[in-house]
């Protein structure tokens, strides 16, 4: 028989249906709505979907929704083997992916009979159901499906014609013709890459702990103090429907533990191996941890997440909206989905004031007026008094520049090495298509380099209208703080490197010293002109 993923692609009969097999059963669409066959791509999920959305996913250029096919029939669902397929099939001018255990072959209906099909047949509600086809030359049953029937549910909106109009408009209000950028904090939740606006950011801090509040909801952890000032944490996992991180842990350690053998006489010495893997995974995995503090409807929120991937530049012809099959009041959280990396990449962007409901914000807002009458504070810190900075590590100590002064920040990315340049010039990378000349700090700071390891970041900043890469430890938090706790290196520290070091923050009562560097002082005078003349020498070295 000819690959019926190869049959599709060639002249449609409108009287032809593709079969497929869930379970047991066989069914069907008609072949004109099935636009190809695919192999299971990389999903990712959505927060607050129906169970029978699996998640997202990227297919040349476009997202689409993928749905689980079984869970939509009202069966369980399986592990994807190597005969599992998504059928991309198309309504009302949108693409789905639709999630079956088998692709079978091409069925003409001329050589069938086709019945109307009973109120429930094989355990399939019938009003899921077109038609029952039966083969002439065999006892074959087909259950020809609905595509209408079976994705207008799995819209949550009612009127799905209206929600598909709301978005496509949506999302070319978003993309249009602009070329602006947008500026994101990324981050983990889970297996799936999410990120805020930076605009809605305040400050990114370790994860402290918290007091519980009473009668709060259950992704509300509680109260924590931020230089003296309590205010509200809720830890997106939960809120997204996801298992707590510290509940994922001991499942994890607890499925390593019971596969080992009671009996064998390795027993004791595997399971404190594995106690002790898993006691040092907990503890990064749980230094990683980071609370994003936000502003919603003027009450300051922290959100505890995995880990903070980095800050970063999201060109608006990247952003779409969300797919119109997936959209409806329970998901007005999801703000949109930016495709980097030529579709490799998917971030979903979230809009945490739409996460949460009336009653959430109740229970926030008065929480934080309680507190404010407690705390009494005896000055409010003006606006104008304050600033913020992108703190981060070199050789153990922390230092910090003033936000104003800093682009993004960026994993590790290929560093072409430029000749003759002098060895805190590490070579130059490719920013959007721009040159952009990279410093190690550590060299910088006379200090003995490293290899780059997987907390490295490059933080991007600007000197003399050039921009410039700055390799770094790790990147720890950005923090919003008060002028006044500001000094002078000299009044205050001498350190080897202090002429780059403007002024110092004292952080916890002087417990916490943060050097506050002036990006005007990272490179000499002619260090970027002498990188980028030596460039023409990497470039003849390319062509040979």
């Amino acid at each position: 028989m000819e690959n019926t993923e190869e049959i599709i692609n060639k002249e449609r009969n409108a009287n032809q249906i593709v079969t497929f097999k869930i379970g047991d059963e066989q069914l069907g669409f008609p072949i004109d709505s099935v636009q190809e066959i695919i192999k299971p791509p990389k999903i990712y999920g959505i927060p607050h979907a129906p169970e029978s959305v699996k998640g997202i996913t990227h297919l040349r250029g476009n997202v689409l929704t993928v749905v689980d096919l079984r869970i939509r029939l009202g069966i369980d669902s399986l592990e994807f083997s190597d005969t599992t397929r998504v059928l991309i099939v198309n309504l009302n001018g949108i693409s789905t992916g639709l999630i079956v255990d088998a692709v079978s072959e091409v069925v003409d209906l001329s050589q069938c009979e086709v019945e109307k099909s009973p109120e429930n047949i094989f355990g399939i509600a019938g009003t899921l159901l077109d038609n029952v086809v039966r083969k002439n030359d065999s006892d074959k049953i087909i259950l020809l499906l609905s595509l209408e029937k079976v994705l207008v549910n799995v819209n949550l909106g009612e009127n799905m014609e209206v929600d598909i109009q709301r978005n496509n408009l949506d999302a070319a209000h978003k993309v249009g013709a602009s070329n602006d950028t947008q500026q994101f904090v990324a981050f983990k939740v889970g297996r799936e890459e999410c990120a805020l606006s930076i605009l809605g950011v305040k400050e990114i801090i370790r994860f402290n702990e918290v007091t519980p509040i009473h009668q709060a909801a259950n992704y509300i952890l509680g109260l924590m103090y931020l230089r003296e000032k309590l205010i509200p944490v809720i830890d997106l996992r939960v809120l997204l429907g996801q298992k707590s991180l510290e509940d994922e842990l001991d499942e994890e350690f607890m499925a390593k533990s019971s596969v080992l053998d009671p009996d064998s006489e390795t027993y004791s010495l595997d399971q404190k191996r594995i106690e002790r893997e898993h006691g040092e995974k907990r503890k990064i995995t749980l230094y990683m941890r980071r609370i994003i503090v936000i502003a919603i409807n003027n009450i300051h929120v922290g959100v505890l997440v995995d880990s903070v991937s980095q800050v970063m530049n999201i060109n608006a012809s990247l952003i779409e909206g969300p797919p119109p099959i997936i959209t409806g009041k329970k998901l007005n959280g999801l703000n949109g989905v930016a495709k980097l990396d030529n579709g490799n990449r998917i971030i979903i962007l979230l809009e945490m004031k739409n996460l949460l409901n009336n009653e959430d914000f109740l229970v926030l807002q008065n929480s934080s007026e309680e507190l404010a009458v407690v705390e009494n504070e005896k000055v409010e810190t003006k606006k104008d008094e304050e600033f913020q900075m992108v703190c981060f590590k070199v050789d153990g100590e922390e230092y910090s520049f003033d936000i104003q002064s800093v682009q993004e920040i960026i994993r590790q990315v290929d560093i072409t090495k430029v000749p003759h340049s002098k060895p805190y010039m590490k070579g130059i990378i490719n920013l959007r298509g721009s040159v952009a000349p990279v410093v190690c700090m550590r060299e910088r700071f006379g200090i003995k380099g490293k290899d780059i390891g997987e907390q490295s970041r490059i933080i991007i900043i600007k000197q003399d209208n050039h921009s410039i890469g700055l390799i770094v430890d790790s990147v720890t938090e950005v923090l919003r703080l008060s002028k006044s706790l500001l000094e002078d290196t000299d009044e205050s520290i001498t350190l080897s490197h202090d002429k780059f070091i403007k002024s110092i923050a004292k952080m916890s009562e002087g417990k916490r010293l943060i050097g506050l560097l002036d990006s005007n002082q990272i490179l000499f005078e002619g260090d970027v002109e002498e990188l980028l003349n030596n460039e023409s020498e990497v470039e003849e070295q390319q062509a040979v």
